[in-house]
């Protein structure tokens, strides 16, 4: 994102008060009745009612969706596929972002795909910025529905001020949570078990600073302390701790916060919004708004890379069968080796497979002749990746029996 040089916003800054003046400039541009009226929006099927399955054209609908939680869902979502210029690429760290306005349509790029809590964070950003683009166009004069004939590509503002209009736009809920990410996974390799840590990060605050523009937003809006537990339960162990700890300080002086924010008198409020989780319009015949996702293997064949669980099975059959045994030392041996075969046998039955293109890696079920990720056509299975090019000849040669 570019620096906005033109924006009158307060410059940057971790102390409380000069966060608070930076968020009150964002809020009046939002709106006072947005930021205290419009649904918050949490990753569950309430706000995203949507079927997923780590394709293109459910991150375009997650998109489209999230427009229109934040007000822009009479502008349509173009999704172009950017994952071949990220190999080598310097400075993209977010899976998902705005490019720009062109005629009614908004053009996200997508840099990467994955599960919904890898993604949701850095579509919240991009959602912020295409809110701004939108903002600034009708500055111009031109409104959403009378735009430039080229394509509108407004400066950003820079990153904090967008990492604090998703508070204000009602994303509070996921960038808490999105901000710092920690997972630790693993899985089994035999007779050892792997570990895998990693630590993931959306927007430029650090959470603390995000948990505490969370906490003005729900202390001005004067939730109660079942709806506040609610939404620290939901949180991450240490955003949870932060956002509790920062609402309790606020709640002290809400009606000071609330004249700080040029929030009115509750009794002058609109109306709460709620959530809007009726289908989403189907707009794929609409060139003007956005066209289909083609697949990068449509068409191309891929493989499932077969794995089973038989050394798993066998590890922790003979475990139980040991612990089944011990009332009994000498059936120790008997359970070790009944239990190791029973879970060898049992784990050889347990199929699972992932697309071969190694930039996909989709998760296979066994009757799929197309793989969801990335449209590739499911020719058979091979042992492991790299005897895909090797299958890529043999099927070549079937189909061509005269092909040198």
């Amino acid at each position: 994102m570019t620096a906005d040089t033109t924006d009158e916003l307060p410059p940057p800054a971790g102390d409380p008060s000069r966060l608070l003046a930076r968020l009150t400039s964002i809020v009046a541009r939002v709106g006072v009745a947005t930021f205290i009226r419009a649904p918050l929006v949490h990753l569950d099927p309430t706000c995203f009612p949507d079927p997923w399955s780590a394709t293109p054209r459910d991150l375009r609908t997650a998109l489209r969706r999230m427009m229109r939680h934040a007000g822009l869902g009479e502008l349509g979502v173009e999704l172009v596929d950017r994952r071949d210029q990220v190999v080598a690429a310097e400075g993209i760290a977010e899976p998902v972002a705005f490019e720009e306005l062109e005629g009614t349509t908004t053009r996200f790029g997508m840099f990467a795909l994955g599960r919904p809590e890898e993604l949701v964070g850095s579509m919240c950003m991009a959602v912020a910025s295409a809110w701004w683009a939108a903002r600034r166009l009708s500055e111009r004069g031109h409104g959403p529905f009378r735009v430039p004939d080229e394509p509108f590509v407004p400066d950003v503002p820079d990153d904090d001020t967008v990492t604090i209009t998703t508070i204000a736009l009602g994303f509070g809920p996921i960038m808490v949570n999105a901000c710092h990410r920690f997972e630790a996974t693993g899985e089994f390799d035999g007779m050892y078990y792997r570990s895998r840590w990693r630590h993931t990060f959306s927007g430029s605050l650090p959470p603390s600073a995000i948990a505490w523009l969370f906490a003005v937003q729900v202390a001005a809006r004067g939730l109660d302390e079942r709806e506040i537990t609610a939404l620290a339960r939901a949180m991450a162990p240490d955003q949870g701790a932060a956002f509790r700890a920062c609402h309790r300080e606020l709640a002290a002086d809400i009606e000071g916060l609330r004249a700080q924010l040029g929030i009115p008198d509750p009794l002058d409020w609109p109306p709460p919004r709620r959530i809007d989780a009726s289908p989403l319009a189907i707009d794929d015949d609409d060139p003007d708004r956005a066209g289909p996702f083609e697949a990068r293997n449509r068409g191309r064949p891929v493989f499932r890379v077969r794995a089973t669980w038989r050394l798993s099975g066998a590890f922790w059959g003979g475990l139980a069968g040991m612990f089944a045994g011990m009332a009994a030392p000498t059936w120790i041996l008997l359970g070790i080796v009944g239990g190791a075969t029973t879970g060898f046998v049992a784990g050889r039955t347990i199929r699972r497979g992932r697309c071969s293109d190694p930039e996909c890696r989709h998760l296979l079920r066994g009757g799929e002749s197309t793989c969801p990720g990335c449209g590739g056509a499911v020719r058979g299975e091979i042992a492991r990746p790299d005897d895909r090019l090797a299958a890529e000849e043999r099927l070549d040669a079937a189909l061509d029996p005269g092909r040198k």
